[in-house]
C-alpha cells in the first residue's frame, strides 16, 4: 500500500477545494461590484436553472471510478477500463441527448417563468444555451476525470482542476475590467471547462495510457452495472441533498427571509467543514473498490482503522475550533447582530459534525464496495427526522430549534451506519472505538476544556487576536497529539521526516 500517494492525494485534494473557495470569496464582490446586482442577477439565476441538468449525471462518474479501480484485479486491466470507458460514454450519449431537449425548452419556454425584463430576454437566452451546452459537454468530460482518480491520480486531476480554475478566473477579472459582456464571461467558462476535459482525456488516454478507445466496446453487462451503482449513489445523493440543502426553505416558509442569512451563514461555516472532510476521504473510495477488487479483505480493515485514526486526529480540533471560536469570528465578519443570533446555530451545527468524524471512512468503504443500500437508509431516516423535528424544532425555539434538530437527525444513523460497515468488514465495533476513536475523542476533549479556560470567546477584538489564540491552541493540541496519540513508530517517522527537512532547507 502506497501511503505516500495516499497523503499526496488527500492534500492535492483539500489544496483543490482551498483554492476553489478563496478564488469564489474573491469573485463574488469583484462581480457584484463591476456587472452590478441586476446583471450579477441574472447571471447566479441562469447559473442556477442550468446547474438542475447536472443531476442528470445519475452517479456514472462515481461508478466510473469505483469500476476502473476495481479493475485493478483483472489480467488486462487496460481493456477493461476501455471497455468502462465506451460504455459511460455511451450512457452520457443517451443523457446529452435527453439534456439537450430540456435545454431546448429552457431556451424557447423556460425563459417566461423568470422575472426578466424584456430588454434582457435576449442576452438570457444566449446565456442560457452557452452554459447549458457547457453543462452538457461536462458528462463525457468527467468521464476521463473518472479514470485518473479511479486509478488514484487524484492529485493529477487536481493540478488540472486548479491550473484551469485560476486561469478562467483570472481570464473573467480580465474580460470584464475591458467592458466585456455576461456572454464573454459565459464562453470563457465554456472554453476554459473544454480545455479542463480534453487535458484530463490526454492524461489518462496518452500520458498514462491508461485505456484505448480502439480497445473498448460496448457491453449490455458493463452498461447495466455503471447504470445500477449510479442510480444507487444518485439516489444516496438526492437525500442528502433534503437533509443539507433544506434548512433555508424551511426558515424562509416558517420564519422569513430576514432570518435566513443568520441560519445560513453560520451554517456554511460548518458546511465548509463538512466539505473538507468530504473532500479529504474522497480518494479512498477507490482505494478501497481497488482492495476489494484484488481480494485484499485484510488489508481494507487496516487501512480503515489506520486512516480513520488519522483522519479523527485531525478534524476533531476542527470541531472544536468551530464550537469555540465560531461566535467571536461571526462578531469579526458579519458583526454583532449575526454574533448574537447565530452564536449558538454555530455550535449546535459544529457538533453535528461527530458523527461524520466518528466513522470518516465509512461512506468511502460502503460506496466502494457497492453498499449504498446501506447509506441511502441511513440517508433516508435523518431526512425525515430533520424535516420533522425541524417543523416542531424552528416553530418552538426559533433558528437554533431547527439547528438542534439538525444534530438530533445528524446522530441518528451513526450506530447502524457503523454496525454494518463492521459486519461487512468483519471487525468489532467495541474495538474500532478504542483503537481509532478513543484516544482522538479524550485529546480533543482535555484541548477544548484548555480552549473554554484561555477564554476563547471573550476579548478576541480583531482578526489578529483571534489567530494568535487559535494557534497557541492548535500548538498546544498537537504536542499532545505527538506525545500521547501516535505511537512509536510514527513518532520516529515524522521526527526522521522533519530531520530530513531541515537538513534540506539549510544546505
Amino acid at each position: 500500500m502506497n501511503h505516500r500517494l495516499i497523503l499526496v492525494n488527500n492534500i492535492s485534494n483539500a489544496l483543490s477545494l482551498l483554492i476553489y473557495l478563496v478564488i469564489a470569496f474573491m469573485m463574488s464582490p469583484f462581480l457584484v461590484k463591476e456587472l452590478g446586482v441586476v446583471f450579477y442577477g441574472i447571471w447566479a439565476s441562469v447559473q442556477s436553472a442550468v446547474g438542475y441538468l447536472n443531476l442528470m449525471d445519475m452517479g456514472i462518474q462515481s461508478a466510473v471510478m469505483k469500476y476502473v479501480a476495481q479493475s485493478d484485479g483483472q489480467d488486462d486491466k487496460k481493456t477493461a477500463i476501455s471497455n468502462i470507458v465506451v460504455n459511460a460514454l455511451a450512457f452520457y450519449s443517451l443523457i446529452t441527448m435527453v439534456g439537450s431537449i430540456i435545454l431546448c425548452g429552457l431556451f424557447f419556454w423556460g425563459i417566461n417563468y423568470l422575472s426578466i425584463a424584456p430588454e434582457n430576454v435576449d442576452l438570457v437566452r444566449t446565456l442560457l444555451l452557452i452554459l447549458g451546452i457547457d453543462m452538457l459537454l461536462m458528462f463525457p468530460g468527467v468521464t476521463f476525470k473518472g479514470v485518473l482518480t479511479g486509478q488514484h491520480r487524484f492529485y493529477v486531476a487536481n493540478v488540472i482542476e486548479i491550473t484551469m480554475t485560476i486561469i478562467v478566473a483570472i481570464s473573467i477579472v480580465i474580460a470584464i475590467k475591458n467592458d466585456f459582456s455576461l456572454i464573454s464571461m459565459a464562453l470563457i467558462t465554456l472554453i476554459g471547462n473544454v480545455v479542463r476535459y480534453l487535458l484530463m482525456l490526454f492524461a489518462a488516454n496518452k500520458v498514462y495510457k491508461l485505456f484505448s478507445f480502439t480497445n473498448g466496446k460496448l457491453d449490455r453487462r458493463i452498461f447495466s452495472s455503471l447504470f445500477r451503482f449510479g442510480l444507487r449513489s444518485f439516489i444516496v445523493m438526492v437525500t442528502d441533498r433534503i437533509y443539507l440543502r433544506s434548512d433555508a426553505l424551511i426558515v424562509g416558509y416558517f420564519l422569513s427571509a430576514a432570518w435566513v442569512p443568520f441560519y445560513v451563514i453560520p451554517a456554511s461555516l460548518v458546511g465548509y467543514s463538512r466539505n473538507l472532510l468530504w473532500t479529504v476521504t474522497q480518494s479512498f473510495m477507490p482505494l478501497f473498490s481497488s482492495l476489494d477488487g484484488t481480494a485484499r479483505g485484510g488489508e481494507i480493515k487496516n487501512l480503515y482503522f489506520q486512516y480513520s485514526r488519522y483522519i479523527c486526529l485531525c478534524f476533531f480540533p476542527i470541531i472544536v475550533c468551530l464550537f469555540m471560536y465560531g461566535k467571536p469570528f461571526l462578531n469579526l465578519w458579519m458583526g454583532a447582530e449575526f454574533a448574537e443570533k447565530g452564536g449558538i446555530v454555530v455550535k449546535l451545527m459544529a457538533l453535528s459534525l461527530l458523527p461524520a468524524a466518528i466513522q470518516p471512512l465509512s461512506g468511502r468503504l460502503l460506496t466502494g464496495l457497492a453498499r449504498q443500500d446501506v447509506l441511502f437508509t441511513a440517508s433516508l431516516v435523518t431526512a425525515i427526522l430533520f424535516i420533522g423535528f425541524g417543523t416542531i424544532g424552528i416553530v418552538q425555539f426559533g433558528i437554533k430549534g431547527l439547528a438542534g434538530a439538525f444534530l438530533i437527525s445528524s446522530f441518528s444513523p451513526v450506530l447502524y451506519i457503523l454496525y454494518k460497515t463492521a459486519s461487512i468488514v468483519h471487525f468489532m465495533v467495541f474495538d474500532f472505538i478504542k483503537k481509532s476513536v478513543l484516544k482522538p475523542a479524550l485529546l480533543a476533549s482535555v484541548f477544548g476544556l484548555i480552549v473554554h479556560i484561555a477564554g476563547a470567546e471573550g476579548g478576541l477584538e480583531s482578526y489578529a487576536s483571534l489567530i494568535v489564540h487559535a494557534t497557541a491552541m492548535m500548538s498546544v493540541y498537537v504536542a499532545g497529539a505527538y506525545c500521547f496519540v501516535l505511537n512509536v513508530q510514527e513518532r520516529e517517522k515524522i521526527t526522521l521526516a522533519v530531520g530530513k527537512y531541515l537538513k534540506k532547507i539549510t544546505m
